[in-house]
């Protein structure tokens, strides 16, 4: 049986425990707040970006057009890109292990591919992806003061790497935001466009300046990297939301820990003023 020393030094450290908790959730509940209203925001203009795209593809003659970037070619290797959205924190529940098993799996139905590489937008997934074979790994530090230009950064990037072609692919993985106690892994292509898409902006009489081929060329960066900072929002606004909940369970769990600590503190307690007057009645009767 443990000592009420020990006892009482776990009750303490328990306390401690539950403050800092408490005190993670707050603050987690706070950035949610102010970042999930940036993403609502970003959803509308990444809406309007994609609606704009759709439109053109859909009212304009694009097959004589030198689009293999956004089209794919079909005689060329597959080289794929898959960004993949993760926290660079821990405490905030399954929310990476769940990213990292989807990963694993994705991994499994690219076998195809010739040439498969991940760029990691946070810590957690490139340490874990560290022990892939075969597979190139891409994490790029935010070293940067705001989400824009970490977006922008990675854009560069990636869209670099398709003018020169060493990837024909891109896909993003990551979460996204449903409410505070639901979001959602989303698998999605992103490159090449599909041909038949959901115009946003019917109209047949699109007039557009300067040519097609110029005008989709200009919109793709832009549209990349909106889509980019629209999944770093979606990705950062779940992990608060994971972490609240996370924290709130934690809290719950370091309370019905305490309770168990000093009930099983007073037993101890108890037992010991038990056993002493038990020997002092023992010592008085010898005595007699």
């Amino acid at each position: 049986m443990p000592s009420l020393r020990d006892i009482k030094k776990r009750i303490i450290s328990i306390e401690n425990i539950s403050k800092i908790t408490k005190a993670m959730k707050m603050v987690s509940a706070a950035k949610l707040k102010v970042t999930q209203s940036y993403l609502l925001h970003t959803r509308i203009y990444f809406k309007k970006v994609k609606g704009i795209i759709d439109s053109l593809i859909e009212n304009n003659n694009i097959d004589n057009l030198n689009l293999d970037i956004v089209f794919g070619s079909k005689n060329v290797n597959k080289k794929i890109c898959l960004l993949v959205f993760t926290s660079d924190k821990g405490l905030c529940g399954s929310f990476n292990t769940n990213i990292i098993k989807y990963v694993n799996n994705v991994i499994k139905q690219c076998e195809d591919y010739d040439k498969m590489t991940i760029l990691n937008v946070g810590k957690k997934g490139f340490q874990s992806f560290g022990k892939l074979k075969n597979i190139k790994l891409i994490y790029l530090k935010n070293d940067v003061s705001t989400v824009q230009e970490y977006s922008n950064k990675l854009t560069n990037y990636v869209y670099e790497y398709l003018i020169t072609k060493q990837i024909n692919v891109f896909c993003s993985l990551g979460y996204l935001f449903k409410n505070a106690v639901k979001q959602e892994i989303n698998y999605e292509k992103i490159i090449p466009f599909k041909k038949k898409a959901n115009n946003l902006f019917s109209h047949k009489f699109f007039v557009h300046e300067p040519c097609l081929s110029s005008l989709i060329n200009v919109l793709i960066p832009k549209y990349i990297s909106a889509y980019i900072y629209k999944n770093i929002l979606e990705s950062t606004v779940s992990e608060h939301a994971a972490r609240v909940t996370a924290m709130e369970n934690a809290s719950r769990n370091a309370k019905d820990t305490f309770e168990m600590l000093n009930l099983q503190y007073n037993r101890v307690r108890q037992s010991n003023i038990t056993r002493e007057l038990m020997e002092i009645i023992a010592g008085s009767e010898a005595i007699k």
